[in-house]
């Protein structure tokens, strides 16, 4: 509930929402240190200067983007600013503007990727990029094996809105496939507990929620992220969050490794896989599945027979041009739950081919 005073505490900054994918979205407050923090720590790990020229496709609302802009302001840099994250604009302004550095969420990646397949003489503007910054959600695998394979690795990041937002970053130089990175210099992150969340305490952490009266950190300044993570050596692999978990059968199931295999080993672009439960009262899984036209879902429960256990087989496929995403580019789970529920399957109809991909 918001508090009857609206007034910021004076040491405020900037005030960024929180995307609302674990819930309502929040309004974090960022202090003046905070920020000035994590330009500089960011724009060191990057390399960033003022020969760069950055091209950012991102809103400017959500605190990635605006962590960019402020970065940019810092270092001199020129910044490009794309409204939407069309692939083909992107590739577009990489050929034409002397673009060195790109961020974007998995989703943007996972288009150009489609677009560099179907035009390969735009690889080369791509594979110039001197940073390819990639952040928001988890990085499906088989997307990131797919640039390094091309010599073109995405620099994979982390961060959430309440630590200002910049946690872990690789870069050129301080690259750890397969994990997110370092953390930054001055943040500390810690594993804790039997389900490994990730706790992270540092100079860039928010002041707390606008309205709210309970304390956004842990008395001894380390903030409850409710992602689990792992180390891989120095640096942190994300392996989801800790609030999405799918139960089937009693078995808890996380999302993220049947999707990272199904996406690997199916020829489709992203799937996204969550509980649906049959008109029998049953929980399933169901999988959406991003595809440029019909995937052969023959093909598709064939391999999936062979790849998963019968409690981790999707039971209802939806394919879709593009997965649903939020304003910042995220996936949009709650969106992806209802068009599961459309396609709920009758009995024993094991596929729907119903999603709403063109011929």
């Amino acid at each position: 509930m918001i508090a009857t005073d609206h007034r910021f505490p004076a040491d405020t900054a900037v005030a960024c929402f929180t995307s609302g994918s674990a819930g309502d979205p929040q309004l974090v407050m960022l202090s003046t240190k905070s920020q000035e923090y994590q330009y500089q720590a960011t724009a060191d790990r990057m390399g960033t200067d003022d020969t760069d020229r950055l091209c950012l496709p991102l809103p400017l609302s959500h605190a990635y983007g605006f962590s960019v802009l402020g970065m940019a302001r810092l270092t001199g840099a020129q910044l490009w600013i794309e409204s939407t994250s069309d692939a083909i604009a992107v590739l577009r302004r990489l050929t034409e503007s002397g673009v060195t550095t790109l961020d974007g969420v998995p989703g943007l990646y996972a288009s150009l990727l489609s677009c560099l397949e179907r035009s390969p003489e735009k690889l080369p503007a791509f594979a110039s990029l001197r940073f390819r910054g990639c952040g928001g959600e988890v990085l499906p695998p088989a997307i990131e094996a797919l640039f390094a394979r091309w010599g073109s690795p995405l620099h994979n990041g982390y961060g959430l809105t309440e630590a200002g937002p910049n946690v872990a970053l690789n870069a050129p130089g301080h690259f750890y496939p397969g994990t997110v990175g370092r953390p930054l210099p001055g943040t500390e992150l810690m594993i804790e507990g039997p389900r490994n969340e990730l706790l992270v305490r540092g100079p860039g952490l928010m002041s707390g929620y606008f309205g709210s009266a309970q304390p956004a950190l842990r008395s001894d300044g380390w903030l409850a992220t409710g992602d689990q993570a792992e180390w891989h050596g120095p640096a942190v692999r994300i392996v989801g969050r800790l609030k999405h978990r799918i139960i089937i059968h009693g078995e808890t199931i996380i999302p993220s490794d049947v999707e990272a295999l199904l996406s690997h080993r199916c020829s489709v672009g992203q799937v996204v896989v969550d509980a649906v439960v049959d008109r029998r009262g049953t929980a399933r899984i169901g999988a959406v599945v991003e595809a440029a036209g019909d995937p052969d879902l023959v093909r598709w429960r064939a391999v999936v027979r062979d790849l998963l256990p019968p409690v981790l087989r999707p039971r209802v496929v939806v394919p879709v041009c593009e997965l649903p995403r939020l304003s910042n580019g995220k996936l949009d789970r709650e969106a992806v739950r209802g068009l599961l529920s459309e396609h709920v399957p009758n009995r024993r109809q094991t596929v729907s081919k119903g999603g709403n991909c063109a011929n």
